[in-house]
């Protein structure tokens, strides 16, 4: 797996979406990075978002559970963006998403320093199920 320390997406990645309505990223299999037009709460906006499977170096964490701690991850340094994170994981896959270019890169920064930091991954699995 490419690590997502340097995460890079496109730079026209607004113009990308305006003529094309997707953009993909797989160079971080298995976590796969997109952005697509929605149509969310009545109104048409772009959902830039990340995904994964269960990761190997944490087996006993699902996608729920990812949700869960990636959010409090979050909501711990930076209220504001944990606020304007949507999503719509299941257990076999996290899948979080939100409507703006600079929210993503920041959510983006903050999960690529959790999925560096096994002790964090661990202390708040134990702080939100244990």
């Amino acid at each position: 797996m490419k690590s997502l320390t340097h995460f890079s997406i496109p730079k026209n990645l607004t113009k990308i979406l305006a003529d094309d309505g997707y953009w993909e990223d797989d160079n971080y299999d298995p976590i796969f990075l997109s952005a697509e037009e929605v149509v969310y709460k009545g109104k048409k906006t772009p959902a830039f978002q990340i995904s994964f499977p269960k990761l190997e170096d944490y087996e006993g964490i699902n996608g729920c559970a990812w949700e869960a701690i990636i959010t409090r991850y979050v909501q711990d340094i930076k209220a504001d963006l944990a606020s304007n994170i949507h999503s719509k994981s299941v257990e076999k896959e996290c899948v979080l998403w939100v409507e703006t270019e600079q929210h993503y890169k920041q959510m983006l920064n903050f999960i690529s320093e959790l999925l560096n930091s096994p002790d964090d991954v661990e202390s708040l699995y134990e702080e939100i199920f244990e």
